[in-house]
Formats: C-alpha cells, sequence, structure tokens
C-alpha cells in the first residue's frame, strides 16, 4: 500500500468535501424547515434547480505528480439525512507513450443535515475538515503495522506451539 498516495486522496476529498459543504449551506439555509425530499426520496426540484456541481474542475495537485477529476458529484436525500456523495479520479505518471499513467478512484459521502418526513429539520456545522499531516500519517501506519506483524508472529507461535 502506497501510503503517500492514499493520503494525497484524503486530501483531495477533504479539498472537495470543504469546498462543496460550504457552498451547500448556504444554499441549504432557506430550506431549513421545507420540504426538500419527495415520497419517492428524489429531491424536490427547486433545490436541484439551485444546486449546480462542475464536474469539469481539476482539483489541483496537494502535491507533485497528480491531480483529481470529479467524477460523479451529486446530494443524496434519504429517510432521515441529507449528503453530499462524490467520486473522484486521481490521476498521475507519465502521459507519453509507454509511460505509466494511473486514475485511482475514491468515493466519498458526507453528511449535510437531518431530515424528517422530508422536510430538513437541521445543516451540520459543516465546518471544514483539516488535511492530514503525511509525515504523522506515515509515522502511525509504520507503528500499526509492525505491531500487526508482530501479533502475527505470536499468533504462529501460539498456533504451531498448540499443534505439538
Amino acid at each position: 500500500m502506497n501510503v503517500e498516495k492514499e493520503i494525497q486522496k484524503e486530501n483531495t476529498v477533504r479539498v472537495i468535501r470543504n469546498i462543496e459543504v460550504e457552498r451547500l449551506a448556504e444554499i441549504l439555509k432557506p430550506f431549513i424547515s421545507k420540504k426538500v425530499r419527495k415520497a419517492d426520496e428524489q429531491i424536490v426540484k427547486k433545490l436541484l434547480d439551485m444546486v449546480v456541481f462542475d464536474r469539469e474542475q481539476k482539483i489541483e495537485p496537494l502535491t507533485e505528480g497528480g491531480f483529481a477529476k470529479i467524477n460523479y458529484i451529486g446530494l443524496r436525500a434519504s429517510t432521515y439525512s441529507l449528503t453530499l456523495k462524490f467520486s473522484i479520479c486521481y490521476s498521475g505518471g507519465d502521459l507519453e507513450p509507454g509511460g505509466k499513467y494511473y486514475c485511482e478512484y475514491k468515493d466519498a459521502e458526507y453528511f449535510i443535515g437531518d431530515i424528517k418526513g422530508g422536510v430538513l429539520v437541521k445543516l451540520d456545522d459543516c465546518e471544514p475538515w483539516p488535511l492530514l499531516d503525511a509525515k504523522a500519517e506515515r509515522k502511525q501506519y509504520d507503528k500499526v503495522q509492525k505491531l500487526a506483524e508482530e501479533m502475527e508472529t505470536e499468533s504462529r507461535k501460539l498456533f504451531y506451539g498448540l499443534r505439538k
């Protein structure tokens, strides 16, 4: 597992989440205490007309060597919640003929607000999520990986010791 690349993807998702949640909070404030979800779980047209997502936007790389493009983005209304759901393609590599190019997908869904009886009851606090610190996350990953290896060794000793 490439921890650094996973952190880059997670941070890219957090950037998109922060931008869109802040924007949606402003759009959704007038809809508090109003119907936002129809009986067939579709979002009411008036709200859908106000919420336009730019799928063509490319997210600037957070580190060298990659960029992200939004594959899908939209609102989802369930019986009890309104969520922002999206998918990105995190891309990078050598685009030259014979070069190694990659596109890795990451899906995300974030809670936006509470729904009761199709009515938007309240919005989430919509505070920005901080970006992950790659060095700290790598250190934590290495620590957990080492513990997992130690547990594997101990369990093998126990397993094989019981078979004698």
